[in-house]
């Protein structure tokens, strides 16, 4: 640990490795490995040994804080997600923006459906070429963008089940972008909170 404090992380790296081949039974080498692979970017490795400390002893500080790092977004995210009600209002404006989105799908239908009296009818359907077409195109795949980084990233925050992101691509896929963030928004988020 001297040496991961002096800016050796390999060094630090290959004295705890050592240390733990010597005794794999010492939760204090292990945490501090975890700990070190954490911020050196080795996550996979680093939790597995963080949850091997945890099962011998629960409340392992180190280990805990292993797995509690690993959870967290990065800084700059987790400063805008944690900014309330800015962050609910955002949820919000993406909401309504995706319900115009499906409302401006319904009405102008920027795909041309398919033609029932081809050979093949799916050969036929494809994106009008007017401009309107070409906005409503933009405003859908925009909406289904920030539907899904705005879930993505509410979801990170709260460590709410990552179940969430199926529906959600499906109803991008559907026109519907709005659907599943308002039930997160509205079920999804005050179950996290309670």
């Amino acid at each position: 640990m001297t040496r991961a404090r002096a800016g050796d992380a390999s060094g630090a790296e290959a004295d705890l490795r050592e240390a733990r081949k010597l005794d794999p039974s010492d939760i204090k080498v292990a945490g501090n490995l975890a700990s070190l692979l954490v911020a050196g970017e080795k996550r996979i490795e680093a939790l597995l040994i963080a949850r091997e400390v945890l099962e011998v002893d629960p409340q392992d500080a180190t280990a805990l804080s292993v797995l509690e790092r690993d959870g967290q977004l990065p800084p700059i995210f987790q400063s805008l997600v944690q900014r309330e009600p800015f962050w609910s209002r955002v949820g919000i404006a993406i909401i309504v923006l995706g319900i115009a989105v499906t409302v401006a799908l319904a009405v102008f239908q920027p795909i041309s459906p398919p033609d029932m009296s081809v050979k093949e009818p799916i050969s036929t359907t494809k994106p009008k070429s007017d401009i309107v077409s070409f906005l409503v195109l933009c405003a859908w795949i925009s909406s289904g963008l920030a539907s899904f980084s705005w879930l993505i990233l509410d979801m990170l925050n709260r460590k709410a089940r990552i179940a969430w992101l199926i529906p959600q691509m499906v109803c991008c896929f559907c026109g519907l972008p709005w659907f599943p963030t308002a039930v997160y928004f509205l079920v999804g988020r005050k179950s996290r909170d309670q």
